[in-house]
């Protein structure tokens, strides 16, 4: 079987499932799920196998970040971009995190930027939100969430991400949502769930998620 590890991006015609967990060892071989057919077919293979990745894009590419190996012994800060048209993957930016490398995280993004927020790093969790602009692939970090954390959910439309749940290294799993607001380039507090969530998907559409 294959499972999806927060790799999801969207090109408007087809979702791509991309990375994860084949049942005995990590996959690079891409799903691509059609929606006007319903069909899933296989995408062009990634460059490295590796699982807890992130994914965000626009609908001319999308981009595919982070990550750590099967037996969590190697770390990754890179990132690849996947183009729709074609379908060719290539090197992106790597992430400006300080760590090794960051997995089980969250992208989101508009059609300027993906936001890398959260995630595991060696020995810990880590606070961090990596900006990735698309114009250039440049990418910049800092500290932004209100703790460290990891396995938490992304989702957002074109004014705004939303940051939902996760882990907290030194604590209980939360419920509190951190909104980014793409014009202001600023963090506002989200309604919080209705219950503690990690590890978990999200999806939506321009106003619901």
């Amino acid at each position: 079987m294959f499972f999806p590890v927060k790799g999801f991006t969207l090109s408007g015609a087809y979702a791509l499932f991309a990375y994860g967990d084949g049942g005995f060892d990590w996959t690079a071989a891409p799903r691509k799920y059609t929606y006007a057919t319903d069909v899933v077919a296989s995408g062009t293979e990634m460059l490295t196998e590796k699982e807890g990745i992130a994914g965000c894009g626009t609908s001319i590419f999308g981009i595919f970040g982070g990550g750590s190996s099967s037996a969590i012994t190697v770390w990754y800060k890179t990132t690849e971009k996947y183009t729709w048209i074609g379908e060719t993957v290539s090197s992106g930016t790597n992430l400006s995190t300080p760590s090794l490398g960051v997995a089980q995280f969250a992208a989101v993004g508009n059609a300027d930027k993906g936001l890398f927020g959260g995630g595991a790093i060696p020995g810990t969790a880590t606070n961090r939100v990596e900006i990735y602009v698309y114009a250039g692939d440049t990418c910049t970090g800092s500290a932004v969430f209100f703790d460290l954390i990891q396995n938490l959910m992304a989702v957002g439309n074109s004014i705004k991400g939303l940051f939902c749940g996760g882990l907290r290294a030194f604590g209980p799993v939360t419920d509190v949502v951190a909104t980014y607001v793409y014009a202001s380039s600023t963090w506002v507090a989200g309604t919080s769930l209705l219950a503690d969530r990690e590890s978990g998907s999200a999806c939506g559409n321009s106003t619901v998620g």
